[in-house]
């Protein structure tokens, strides 16, 4: 009886996907602390104990603290692969296949079983029988080696929300943190131009935080599904229509609430690749400045600029950096000094664009514009928490001004609510919090 009982309390789940299991509640509890999601982290935190109490006693190999620790101390937290889940055959074969690592220069590297293990981990699975080129290799460790911390996603608004398949027919907005964390000990033998760039930032690892919006463009027809939009500034020449393409934007305050998330001011999220940071806020109409006019043309596109100067109070947030930002960059042998970025925000009371700029002219995909100093990056938007922070700081100050207004012209709450997008709950918490 007694051992009919110990089998049922054994949890039928497998080691890794109760750890999955346990990271995923974690993240929802941290964004969302209600007890629904601590009940959850308990259930699965229970699972682990029964399941480790059950391997301790069954006399099997449990992990122990230093198998995951990189020679700085730091826990080795996205690679948990043990050094005997590979074989050597298999692991030569990624080393000198794919990676094109040569022979005579393998046996100088001196790798650990360690280092062997994650590196198979990264790159197995490959079918080609050509080596993979830098880019493909640094794609494909990225992708390995990042970890989701959240997603969240925002349908967009329907001009008809009574009517189901127009809802449907919208596009919307999905903002997604993630960290990528490549130990130097991966970097060393397979990325050695990496490894020079990330010690110019005072790093030993490539490890980051990151924060990208994705969008789906709606659907042309009513049976049709909206589409995802791969690019920020999609051309459509190919079309019957021939109109060109402009860079993807949003209704002001779907931007808000995403960016309303507690995460945004957690400093412990930041990037620390970046150096010699800047905050501006323009005004740019109206001004009618030879200045103005030349910057608002280094942060737009052509197709895009007739349609932003018919719209009231526009102003553009930049924050500006130097890092080695996309994957290009980074093993990209002739660029030694860190590229500027600069991250756009463009708004005004309903209307809002992201995208960033860089003086890396050989960037790519990216767009020409007038400018012989900026190219436009062509990818969706991918920020730093620090730059998230700021459009977020310039976007409060600017809705606080615009409802101090309209209370001083004797608005009704109410109507202030619905003209900024907010619960009329919350415009009471904004205002005593800035009595």
């Amino acid at each position: 009886m007694n051992s009919t009982k110990n089998q049922d309390t054994i949890p039928s789940k497998t080691l890794p996907s109760i750890l999955k299991a346990i990271l995923s509640s974690l993240n929802r509890f941290i964004l969302a602390p209600t007890s629904k999601n601590l009940e959850a982290l308990s259930d699965n935190l229970t699972q682990y104990t029964q399941m480790w109490i059950s391997f301790s006693s069954d006399g099997k190999d449990i992990p122990d603290t230093n198998q995951f620790k990189l020679d700085t101390g730091r826990e080795y937290e996205p690679y948990l692969q043990k050094d005997n889940l590979h074989s050597i055959d298999e692991s030569m074969d990624i080393l000198i296949r794919i990676l094109n690592i040569d022979p005579d220069h393998l046996g100088s590297l001196n790798l650990s079983r360690r280092q062997i293990a994650d590196i198979t981990h990264l790159f197995g699975g490959i079918k080609t029988f050509k080596p993979l080129t830098k880019k493909q290799q640094i794609n494909r460790a990225l992708i390995r080696s990042t970890k989701i911390l959240f997603r969240i996603k925002k349908h967009a608004e329907s001009l008809s929300p009574s009517m189901e398949i127009e809802r449907k027919r919208q596009g919307g907005v999905t903002f997604i943190g993630q960290r990528v964390f490549i130990p130097k000990s991966i970097i060393n033998p397979v990325f050695p131009e990496i490894q020079k760039k990330i010690l110019l930032q005072n790093e030993i690892n490539l490890d980051y935080f990151s924060f990208k919006f994705r969008a789906s463009r709606a659907a042309l027809t009513k049976t049709e599904k909206p589409v995802n939009r791969r690019w920020l500034c999609e051309d459509y020449s190919n079309n019957k229509t021939g109109v060109p393409g402009v860079p993807w934007s949003e209704y002001r305050h779907e931007i808000e609430e995403i960016l309303s998330q507690k995460i945004v001011g957690d400093s412990s999220y930041d990037d620390l690749r970046l150096q010699n940071s800047s905050e501006n806020l323009f005004h740019i109409f109206p001004n009618g400045s030879e200045g103005a006019e030349q910057f608002f043309n280094e942060v737009t596109v052509p197709a895009e600029r007739g349609y932003i100067r018919n719209l009231k109070g526009i102003k553009v947030a930049v924050f500006q950096s130097d890092y080695f930002k996309s994957p290009s960059q980074l093993i990209d042998h002739n660029l030694y000094k860190a590229p500027t970025w600069r991250d756009v925000c463009i708004f005004n009371d309903s209307f809002i664009t992201l995208r960033s700029f860089t003086n890396d002219l050989s960037h790519t995909p990216c767009k020409k514009i007038e400018s012989q100093e900026w190219v436009l990056c062509n990818n969706m938007p991918e920020y730093s928490i620090q730059a998230l922070r700021f459009f977020k700081k310039i976007l409060d100050k600017d809705l606080l001004e615009r409802i101090e207004l309209m209370l001083k012209d004797k608005i009704s709450s109410r109507d202030i609510a619905r003209r900024v997008h907010i619960s009329e709950d919350k415009l009471v918490r904004i205002m005593q919090r800035h009595k």
